[in-house]
């Protein structure tokens, strides 16, 4: 029923139960919505440690990686200066064997002209060696003739004394069949 817009409803007294009944029943709602929340808090400061620790691991596999990149970029390094090294290095030896090939090639130039020198002479001593005997037997193995049967034939491999005279015959042979 309606009075001038208040309702029966409105005029209602409340009740010592009445009242008790509505309470529990706010604290019960109360309770629930705090142990939810409680709960939640809980999942969720759960999921954030996690989240958390999985940060912090990536945190220090990111530092350990830049660590051995770092490391690898070093070695690498090294590796390519060795090599550099290693390249002058045998730079430095090919010029070197050019040089003595050089000068190999000039000494055998020498030795050359000097056998030549001594086969237009007449194959004799000068006058002041001519009274010196070698001192080693190694000079005794091949004679002057040896060395001209050698520029004649181009072929300076070692002789013997016996090849060498078996070579020199064969060789006045030739000159006095030409």
């Amino acid at each position: 029923m309606w009075w001038k817009g208040i309702s029966f409803g409105d005029l209602m007294y409340v009740t010592k139960q009445n009242m008790a009944n509505v309470v529990s029943s706010m604290t019960k709602h109360l309770e629930q919505v705090q142990s939810s929340l409680a709960a939640a808090k809980k999942h969720l400061t759960q999921r954030i440690e996690k989240l958390d620790d999985k940060l912090d691991q990536q945190k220090a596999l990111s530092g350990q990686i830049k660590d051995d990149v770092t490391g690898a970029r070093l070695k690498l390094e090294n590796i390519g200066s060795e090599i550099k090294n290693i390249k002058e290095l045998v730079w430095g030896l090919d010029e070197k064997m050019d040089s003595m090939e050089a000068k190999q090639n000039f000494s055998c130039a020498g030795v050359m002209y000097l056998c030549q020198f001594i086969e237009q002479s007449g194959g004799k001593l000068p006058e002041r060696l001519e009274g010196i005997k070698p001192s080693a037997k190694r000079f005794e193995t091949i004679g002057i003739q040896g060395l001209q049967l050698a520029i004649e034939t181009g072929n300076f491999s070692d002789f013997s004394n016996a090849d060498s005279t078996d070579k020199i015959s064969r060789s006045n042979s030739l000159k006095s069949a030409n």
